[in-house]
């Protein structure tokens, strides 16, 4: 098996057990404080023009910044954004910006265990048995875990530092790239001890020994054998504190499977914001790419990639939806230069790159997305160049995927589309800060909007209900 295949198999076990609970954006743009927890794994986002959509995604994706700075692929992870005073909450440049995930550990465990009589053949995921068992470990203490990660730029530096907490037990490290701080209790009458080393010998932000564990697979080294690594390193570290803190084994184990869950949803985040149509309807190098460009620029050689020269049956059907024509196929053409284009095919007419429909190209950017096993989708301006039936099905495909996703729309047709009332995730401004609010009492609001005659869309848009 290929390595990127075994970190897209990693991706698909972690990205869809469901166990993102909570995510918490602090200081960001007009997010001051904004917590969203996942009752299901989709999210219609939807609200007023400034009201926050596109900063709660910005937000989500500041992380993936933050990983390709750390790997040297970035020089400043707010360059996109003109600097740190544009994004920092009021132009605050004191105050950092901060994100927080909290995950939920057990529907992990449940589809290992699943599967842990294939675990052995290396092929399967990469998982060993003493993964599983570590991870039982842990869940066996604490069902949940939390990750932190704050970020600030101080004249052109720009500091990263993590946190990790176990919600069930007193135990907090925070870690920044040269110390580590641990603040632990073996029991609940017990203070806080804490203990610091620095300067560390090298940089262990759970990042850092991400990257390190995705190059060990990029080399051919097992999922299991990369993974013990990060448990040998992180093992001699605790293991410095020994004269000063009674490191429990719990702490031992969670930290390699942290590094594991947080580095993959991290680096698994993908998001369309806007189709680049200049770039797509163009001949492209054939570069196997295993990502999505955040304007889908690179789609042609990441669908070509993902089907092996061919669209996948999941593509060609959603484009049959598009059309309501069977007979809508498409194939790629390449030239002697060493580029791909698409064409599409309808019954016997074929259309080049120029002729084809925006549309057609938003959903096999959507389609490509699912495909490659994302952790955390984001798709704004869902709305933009679908017909509604198109919109109904693609929901659809995100719900049956399994990932979770945050979709932020302008227009009231998604709304009307969901399968559950708390799918949808109101933001308001309200004195420059964006505040989010679930619906709640959702039996209640159903049987209301169905005295009223209206649909969900019309309620919100009227204020027959209140979020």
């Amino acid at each position: 098996m290929f390595y990127r295949e075994k970190l897209w198999l990693l991706r698909e076990v972690i990205g869809k057990a469901g166990i993102i609970k909570e995510i918490n954006i602090q200081g960001f743009k007009s997010l001051r404080n904004v917590r969203i927890q996942f009752p299901t794994n989709l999210t219609i986002v939807v609200g007023p023009n400034g009201s926050g959509k596109t900063a709660l995604i910005e937000s989500i994706l500041l992380l993936k910044e933050i990983l390709d700075y750390i790997k040297g692929r970035n020089p400043n992870p707010f360059g996109k954004w003109w600097g740190y005073r544009n994004v920092v909450w009021m132009g605050k440049t004191e105050r950092p910006i901060r994100i927080n995930l909290t995950v939920d550990l057990s529907n992990l465990l449940n589809i290992l265990e699943s599967i842990e009589n294939k675990l052995e053949k290396k092929e399967v995921y990469g998982i060993s048995s003493f993964m599983v068992d570590s991870l039982r470990g842990i869940v066996e203490k604490s069902r949940t875990i939390g990750y932190s990660i704050e970020v600030y730029d101080r004249g052109g530096i720009v500091s990263v530092r993590e946190m990790i907490k176990a919600d069930t037990i007193d135990f907090k490290m925070q870690l920044t790239r040269n110390s580590m701080k641990i603040l632990y209790s073996s029991k609940k009458i017990e203070p806080l001890k804490s203990i610091e080393i620095s300067p560390l010998p090298r940089p262990y932000l759970l990042l850092d020994k991400y990257i390190e564990f995705t190059r060990l697979i990029n080399a051919g080294i097992p999922v299991s054998d990369a993974f013990e690594n990060i448990l040998d390193d992180y093992g001699y570290l605790l293991n410095l504190l020994k004269d000063y803190l009674e490191v429990p084994k719990f702490i031992v184990k969670l930290l390699p499977w942290t590094v594991v869950i947080f580095g993959t949803i991290i680096d698994g985040i993908t998001c369309i914001r806007e189709v680049d149509l200049k770039s797509i309807r163009s001949p492209q190098p054939l570069i196997w790419y295993d990502y999505l460009e955040y304007n889908v620029s690179n789609l042609i050689p990441v669908l070509y990639k993902i089907g092996r020269g061919r669209l996948t049956d999941a593509m060609e059907h959603a484009l049959q939806v598009l059309f309501e024509n069977t007979s809508v196929s498409g194939f790629f053409s390449l030239t002697p230069e060493g580029t791909v284009f698409f064409k599409l095919a309808i019954g016997d007419l074929e259309l080049p790159p120029p002729s084809i429909p925006n549309g057609v190209w938003k959903v096999l950017a959507i389609e490509a997305a699912l495909a490659l096993n994302p952790t955390i989708l984001l798709i704004d301006e869902f709305e933009n160049s679908l017909h509604a039936r198109v919109q109904e099905y693609l929901l659809d495909e995100i719900r049956e995927s399994g990932v979770t996703a945050i979709v932020a729309t302008h227009s009231p047709v998604p709304v009307d589309y969901t399968k559950d009332l708390r799918e949808i995730l109101v933001l308001e401004n309200i004195g420059c800060e964006t505040k989010a609010s679930r619906l709640e009492n959702v039996e209640e609001l159903n049987e209301k909007l169905r005295k009223l005659g209206i649909t969900a869309s019309e309620a919100l848009l009227y204020g027959f209900i209140k979020n």
